[in-house]
């Protein structure tokens, strides 16, 4: 992820980028820049035509950094379960939606909290329930940088 342009922060930099890309008439590596960043081909190809003149806001870079992390999770039905609710939260705040795309903020690192979390709750048992209140929680507050474990 992230191997031919590296980590964007912002939707901004990301449309700065494609709008350079434009301008040098580059559509293959345009495409490379959405794909990369899990952005709708169709978006693609109306910024390309001059349809729209953004690839990307908050909410589609947020969304799309969750996707294209979702594939490359260890357990993808709780990074699915993970992303849909941030998803959702981001939806409903766009500020929270920059979270997500914030460099260093990973998918996998929430997962692992809530495994850390689980573990601290096993007690020995052999198995142990976190609630999805509980996982979307630390995910939700990893985010929002209150968990830094």
């Amino acid at each position: 992820m992230f191997d031919v342009f590296g980590e964007m922060e912002t939707a901004g930099e990301i449309n700065a980028v494609a709008r350079s890309l434009k301008e040098e008439g580059e559509k293959e590596q345009l495409e490379k820049l959405c794909q990369e960043n899990g952005l709708d081909e169709e978006i693609t190809e109306l910024f390309w035509n001059g349809e729209i003149d953004f690839v990307t806001d908050d909410l589609m870079a947020a969304v799309g950094k969750l996707d294209m992390e979702i594939k490359e999770a260890k357990e993808k039905d709780l990074a699915e379960g993970i992303a849909d609710y941030l998803k959702v939260q981001a939806e409903k705040d766009e500020n929270f939606a920059r979270k997500i795309r914030k460099k260093g903020k990973h998918l996998q690192k929430a997962m692992d909290l809530a495994r850390k979390e689980a573990e601290r709750r096993r007690n020995g048992k052999t198995c142990v329930y976190l609630p999805p209140r509980v996982v979307f929680k630390i995910a939700k507050d990893y985010y929002e940088g209150r968990n830094k474990k």
